[in-house]
């Protein structure tokens, strides 16, 4: 090797060590960059977790918070509700004394007439006496039961005319302690009073002595003998399960029948919301429904029926409603529903045709109409609640 390649070597090595020595620089520059870097992150997320933790026992702190209030609220509501119940309860006597000494009707007038001639009842009609020291097991149907029973019982003789009733054959279905039925008997109708439980026949045949007590489960029998003159059907269908069976036989024992119940929130015809049930005052075999308000008509027109539905607000009270509209939900919801007054075929019928006029005001009042065609079978929905 010649003088000239060790300079050549020695430079080159030379050249390399300043390259190293320049890339360890620029490496520890680098790596004191990114400690700095890391260091400057780690501040705010450290930050950003603190915050994070105080928001989340600030969380479960409100949401205790609010279960808390949740149940002190519950507490003063139902505190409120027994304090409203007893109320109405000890006035219950008072409500009915009002009522019965208030109601008129008339014979052959017009719904005007009804509200702008009325003429005075025959028959006084004494309420009912109970003993404060021992109170009837019927208190359960007080409360708001009372303003509404005393609305859906006027409307009814509004209808009918006070002198319907006497001498009348009524059939109370569903008829719990007997409140509505027992009025009826004050106004000269004989009255069989029916439910599924057997523990309300002593209640109802103190309020009625002459009655006549029946117990059926409507889903599974009709036991009822004869023809009635009119079917108290208030408030029982929706809480049965096989319909169409139902109001087959209640359309084939009886002139007229008033009929009300919950429905869904719907005008398919075809429509059936089915429900599970419990209480005193619910469906006796855990089963109940919510027809379409289209469902109940088409069916009562299939045999042959005519009915007008109730279409005002007369019969409001509390949470029921008669007057709302339908949306197409297709849902249910507690307190809507609907009634109707059906005349079936065993009705006699009227002498003379009514009038253009009169035809027109009554369809103003929702008529159903009678004999059209049958239905499709219905389609089982899911029980909606709300």
């Amino acid at each position: 090797m010649t003088p000239s390649d060790c300079s050549v070597q020695l430079f080159s090595f030379t050249i390399l060590a300043l390259w190293g020595w320049q890339f360890n620089k620029q490496l520890k520059q680098l790596t004191e960059k990114q400690t700095l870097l890391n260091n400057s992150l780690l501040q705010p997320i450290s930050t950003l977790k603190t915050t994070l933790d105080s928001l989340a026992y600030q969380q479960v702190n409100l949401q205790q918070h609010i279960v808390q209030e949740n149940k002190i609220l519950q507490q003063q509501v139902i505190q409120q509700s027994n304090q409203l119940t007893e109320t109405l309860s000890s006035q219950y006597e008072a409500h009915f004394v009002d009522f019965i000494h208030n109601l008129t009707a008339t014979i052959n007038g017009t719904e005007s007439e009804v509200n702008n001639q009325p003429v005075q009842l025959e028959n006084q009609i004494q309420a009912e006496e109970y003993d404060p020291k021992n109170p009837p097991k019927a208190d359960c149907f007080s409360g708001h039961y009372t303003d509404w029973t005393i609305k859906r019982v006027r409307r009814i003789i509004q209808h009918f005319g006070a002198d319907f009733f006497a001498g009348k054959r009524i059939l109370d279905l569903g008829c719990g302690y007997g409140h509505v039925g027992s009025l009826f008997a004050h106004l000269g109708a004989t009255v069989v009073y029916s439910d599924a439980r057997e523990a309300y026949s002593e209640e109802v045949l103190k309020r009625d002595p002459s009655g006549t007590f029946v117990r059926a489960d409507l889903d599974n029998e009709f036991p009822f003998e004869g023809q009635f003159d009119l079917i108290l059907n208030v408030g029982v269908l929706y809480h049965l399960s096989k319909l169409d069976a139902f109001i087959e036989r209640c359309c084939k024992a009886t002139a007229y029948m008033v009929l009300e119940t919950e429905v869904c929130n719907s005008s398919d015809p075809n429509l059936v919301l089915y429900t599970e049930e419990e209480g005193y005052d619910q469906a006796f075999n855990a089963k109940g429904s919510r027809p379409s308000s289209a469902y109940v008509e088409a069916q009562l027109r299939q045999h042959g029926c005519l009915a007008e539905a109730l279409a005002d607000d007369s019969c409001n009270s509390s949470f029921h409603r008669y007057d709302w509209a339908v949306d197409e939900s297709t849902t249910y919801e507690h307190g809507l529903r609907r009634l109707w007054f059906v005349q079936t075929p065993l009705a006699k019928k009227p002498k003379a045709k009514p009038s253009k006029k009169a035809t027109k005001e009554t369809a103003t009042i929702g008529i159903v109409g009678i004999k059209a065609p049958a239905v499709a079978k219905k389609k089982q929905g899911s029980s909606v609640k709300n």
